[in-house]
């Protein structure tokens, strides 16, 4: 990922968010806000990143705005596999951001011809974008978009059924796993 953003919002938050950085926002009852890409270095040109978009829980939704900013320190989830958790936990790692529902979301960069095993929770909704490589989970092959047949979807989604997300041998890839317990009245949106 690559680039900076400036956020500033109405309850007077100003703080820029950098490759590898969760920032948080909740609006609650209500928030104005924006987001800028601002360039202070070569290098800081592109902006490539991710944002997702979770909506609160009906019993949360006039909760007071809120907004968490975290770096996680990148660590080992397997061999040749380096995790940064933003949200939730994983492979030993716990962020320290609080969501309204459980969720988790997570950086997993791979070295060619890594292998992660991850546990994963049925009762979850599982998402993986991959921003670079080929990355096989529950027997589906996943790529960065256009580099599957020019065929696959940026953001894809799939049921493991209670299946561990298995990651074989096939190239070095970077992607971000997200997860959701969501009720049924519930909806949450993904942007790029």
């Amino acid at each position: 990922f690559s680039g900076l953003v400036e956020h500033r919002d109405s309850a007077g938050v100003h703080a820029m968010v950098r490759p590898g950085e969760l920032n948080l926002m909740t609006a609650g009852a209500g928030i104005c806000h924006s987001e800028v890409s601002v360039t202070t270095a070569p290098g800081d040109e592109v902006l490539h990143g991710v944002q997702l978009w979770v909506a609160l829980p009906h019993a949360d939704r006039d909760t007071a705005r809120d907004f968490a900013h975290y770096a996680p320190d990148p660590g080992a989830a397997g061999d040749g596999v380096t995790a940064r958790v933003f949200l939730g936990e994983l492979a030993g790692q716990r962020s320290p951001v609080h969501t309204f529902t459980p969720l988790l979301g997570a950086q997993l960069d791979l070295e060619a011809g890594a292998q992660a095993d991850l546990d994963v929770d049925p009762g979850f909704e599982h998402g993986v974008l991959v921003d670079q490589g080929e990355v096989e989970a529950c027997g589906e092959k996943l790529c960065a978009a256009g580099a599957c047949d020019n065929t696959a979807p940026v953001f894809t989604s799939f049921t493991v059924n209670g299946k561990t997300g298995l990651l074989p041998e096939i190239s070095e890839a970077s992607w971000l796993y997200m997860v959701a317990e969501l009720d049924s009245d519930d909806v949450a949106s993904v942007t790029f």
